[in-house]
């Protein structure tokens, strides 16, 4: 279980977040004709100024806007606002800025989280480096996890400062994951089994 109140209501926060995502991901898709990972990430579409123009919902309730690794999508009327942040393979995951966002935007008829944005609160916005610490501490508990660790684990161990350059990543191409998405997506975060267990209180 994680070790405060305000951890658990911030797990809960990703959950809701996760919900979220999973609802707004197929309107997008309608919107787009393609998924957006296959559009944002993939490219398939991308440069079509057809597609590219689209920022709206077909039903006109949702705007997004493509930016990075992830997609922001914000209600047209009452401001609700959810970050979808591409996993590997197309997975909707999350960062801790995300959760944070959510968190402090969500409101009826979403579950709203008052303790916690009380909680985040910062002097704009939300305090982001409390978001990182609470899931480095939930990931610390098994509770989240990255999308694909292995992969992390590579990056970790073929990431090098080189004088003059900045870091290189130079992986041997046998142990290159086969799409090289992965690397660029493996550290976004996911809810584990324990995660799910933990908040539907089986945990103790």
């Amino acid at each position: 279980m994680p070790n405060s109140k305000t951890e658990l209501l911030f797990l809960e926060a990703a959950a809701e977040l996760a919900s979220r995502q999973r609802d707004l991901m197929p309107l997008l898709t309608a919107a787009l004709g393609r998924s957006p990972f296959d559009y944002w990430i993939l490219g398939i579409g991308r440069g079509d100024p057809g597609i590219d123009v689209i920022d709206t919902t077909v039903d006109r309730q949702w705007r997004f806007h493509f930016h990075g690794l992830e997609v922001d999508v914000h209600h047209a009327i009452d401001g609700r606002a959810v970050r979808i942040d591409f996993g590997p393979w197309g997975i909707p995951a999350f960062t801790p800025g995300a959760v944070g966002a959510f968190a402090v935007a969500s409101r009826s008829p979403w579950r709203v989280f008052p303790e916690l944005k009380a909680v985040l609160a910062g002097v704009v916005g939300f305090d982001h480096a409390r978001c990182v610490a609470f899931c480095d501490e939930l990931r610390h508990r098994g509770l989240v996890d990255y999308a694909a660790p292995e992969v992390v684990a590579l990056v970790t161990r073929y990431r090098k400062l080189m004088p003059g350059r900045g870091y290189v990543l130079d992986i041997p191409s046998e142990l290159c994951p086969p799409d090289e998405t992965e690397i660029l997506l493996c550290d976004k975060l996911l809810i584990t089994d324990k995660g799910r267990v933990a908040l539907a209180g089986g945990l103790t």
